[in-house]
């Protein structure tokens, strides 16, 4: 049976103005799975698209591009191979790490027939992310050296030729007899430049091994100046006997921290991620800016990574995995060391403190003055032994070793005491 509905009907059944009855609301279709899962969708997809889109921006502008190291469990810390970085915190430069991890152009294994190689050792100052790679002071050796040999080599005839023929027109130069490679990172200290020596240099067959010695580097090498919050290496010291060991216990206790493990759980970001390097960058810059937001880092952003780094990386696990992935290194490096040190008499190298000193520190200033004299030369003992080490290393290998000396700051009293501590070295060494 067929019911017509008329228009006054319809009037009737609605309820009147005056009706208690609440207004009835429209309603909705419930929330199916397949509705939850396209909207998650939806919004991933969103936040991804604009991840990316600035990611591009960053990439187009060069900005988010200034990580450069990584945690490294032979030597403390080592250069992210392959990374391209722009540097800004110091100067500027824009270079490429070698796929070895060398702040340097690539270099064959095998050195190349004819060529003399030269390999440099250091810390920041050699490293110098501060500037172009060309304007480095071991490209500007290369570039000399090779200059000059040319300039040798060319005969009055092709000298006075090279003048009067255009550049566009002139005989191309003669291959390059120098080669310089940068083994240079930051935070070296002597001990780890001697261990990079054992490692990695000595398998590029050098001519010639420049360590460049700068100041601070003496307390780098002993378990006083080995390990901070930021950064830890390996370190040596004497024992009753006076023979040289080298251990790994700081670096594997910075390793096992909150902060090294937040390190090792973001470094795909930091070798990938512009935002991240960025993010990263500004959170250093603003906290030594304000003590406001360095309040904040501490209360908010600080526990946020140390929880992910625990999270990702647990404390038994994952950073014993990495030692355990070194200890066969490690221990070739520290039975290395410890073969050289009985290789090389010990002879002390700087005269300890004489007790006489001590009796007439009275004033609290004579006093603090004997703490840092006592300490300068212990320090200097452990540095000068290690030089003595790495100068037989090379004489094993047939290399020549050179110690260069960088300036130091107005009033450092104790390096220019070690810098002549390091000459009557040489001149006894010979």
């Amino acid at each position: 049976m067929t019911t017509n509905t008329t228009t006054e009907d319809r009037v009737k059944a609605a309820p009147s103005a005056g009706s208690d009855a609440p207004p009835q609301a429209p309603t909705r279709a419930p929330l199916t799975v397949g509705k939850v899962f396209a909207r998650t969708i939806a919004t991933a997809a969103c936040i991804a698209l604009a991840t990316l889109s600035v990611e591009a921006i960053f990439a187009i502008t060069d900005l988010g591009n200034e990580e450069f190291v990584s945690p490294d469990p032979l030597f403390g810390v080592s250069l992210i191979k392959g990374k391209s970085v722009t540097f800004r915190s110091e100067g500027f430069s824009r270079s490429k790490i070698s796929s070895i991890g060398l702040r340097d152009v690539e270099h064959t294994v095998a050195k190349p027939a004819g060529v003399s190689r030269i390999a440099f050792l250091g810390d920041s100052k050699t490293e110098a992310m501060q500037v172009p790679l060309n304007e480095t002071f071991v490209k500007i050796v290369e570039d000399q050296l090779n200059k000059k040999e040319q300039t040798i080599a060319q005969t009055p005839a092709q000298k006075s030729a090279t003048t009067a023929v255009p550049a566009a027109t002139a005989a191309p130069a003669a291959p390059a007899k120098y080669e310089t490679i940068n083994f240079a990172t930051s935070g070296n200290g002597t001990l780890v430049e001697l261990l990079h020596y054992i490692h990695t240099v000595k398998t590029y067959k050098p001519d010639t091994v420049v360590l460049i010695y700068n100041y601070g580097d003496s307390g780098d090498n002993g378990q006083n100046g080995a390990a901070s919050s930021l950064l830890a290496r390996p370190s040596a010291s004497f024992d009753k006997d006076g023979h040289l060991n080298v251990s790994y216990q700081l670096l594997d206790n910075w390793f096992a921290s909150d902060t090294t493990r937040f390190k090792v759980a973001s470094a795909w970001l930091r070798s990938h991620s512009r935002i991240f390097q960025l993010g990263t960058d500004l959170d250093l810059s603003l906290r030594g800016d304000s003590k406001g937001y360095a309040a904040f880092s501490d209360a908010v952003i600080k526990p946020a990574c140390m929880a992910i780094g625990k999270a990702l990386v647990a404390p038994g696990k994952g950073m014993t995995e990495v030692a355990n992935k070194a200890q066969a290194e490690r221990d070739y490096l520290i039975s290395e060391v410890t073969r050289l040190d009985k290789a090389v008499p010990r002879t002390p190298i700087v005269a300890a403190r004489p007790d006489s000193l001590n009796l007439h520190a009275a004033s609290v200033e004579s006093a603090g003055f004997a703490a840092v004299d006592t300490m300068y030369r212990q320090n200097m003992e452990l540095t000068g032994r290690l030089v003595e080490l790495l100068n037989q290393a090379c004489k094993e290998n047939g290399t020549k070793f050179v110690v260069v000396t960088l300036p130091a700051p107005d009033n450092s009293t104790f390096y220019f005491w070690e810098v002549r501590a390091l000459q009557k070295l040489g001149e006894r060494q010979g």
